[in-house]
């Protein structure tokens, strides 16, 4: 798991430059509320300053490219090549990775 999160760390922060990213978020920062809201304020202004497309507030329910895009639940269409579903759930300080 490690390898496969470190690979995905690399794409969005050394790799961004030549591929066209956007991450879908469900809440109005990046990370989750565990983290203090000013670090995520940061977090997310990092990574949208590395041309990462930042979609807040918002879901992803159907993963199927279809016409080569992806839609929101709020029907914003995303152009995607490939969709990566992932997310990190705390329970007592003990991390759980799902894909």
């Amino acid at each position: 798991m490690c390898l496969f999160i470190s690979s995905i760390q690399r794409a969005l922060f050394y790799g961004s430059q030549n591929k066209n990213i956007t991450i879908v978020h469900a809440q109005s920062f990046l990370l989750n509320d565990t983290y203090p809201s000013n670090w995520r304020r940061k977090v997310t202004k990092s990574v949208t300053a590395r041309g990462i497309n930042v979609v807040l507030d918002d879901y992803v329910d159907d993963l199927e490219i279809k016409d080569g895009k992806i839609n929101t639940r709020s029907g914003k269409p995303i152009v995607a090549d490939l969709v990566v579903s992932f997310f990190i759930t705390v329970r007592k300080n003990n991390p759980k990775l799902e894909l």
